[in-house]
């Protein structure tokens, strides 16, 4: 996969809540940046999202996209289910072998 299709089923697998297809898109030395903290590996970047993200409920909506084969750049608009405030954040993503390697969220206001 690109890293937009990457990318998209990303956004697709936090939409449904679904830790296990979101997870997968991981590769195994995977790090994740974000303002919460850095996280690396599988069960890192696992207790983040089902800590931070999936319990929430969260609708994820990408509004621009930049990207070449190994990298992508995503505006976010994100929501709780539940209501609240919107998120804005960027998202930068890089992939090898169709899996996310290095995933920073930047978040703005």
């Amino acid at each position: 996969m690109t890293a937009l299709e990457v990318a998209q089923a990303y956004q697709t697998h936090i939409n449904a809540g679904d830790a296990e297809a979101l997870l997968a898109l991981f590769a195994e030395d995977a790090e994740l940046l974000h303002p919460a903290g850095e996280f690396h590996g599988p069960v890192e970047i696992r207790g983040f999202y089902e800590t931070n993200v999936l319990p929430f409920h969260i609708r994820m909506d990408a509004m621009s996209w930049v990207h070449d084969d190994d990298r992508c750049v995503f505006e976010v608009e994100a929501r709780a289910q539940a209501g609240g405030p919107a998120l804005y954040a960027i998202d930068h993503m890089t992939v090898e072998g169709g899996r996310i390697v290095r995933l920073a969220v930047y978040y703005r206001r």
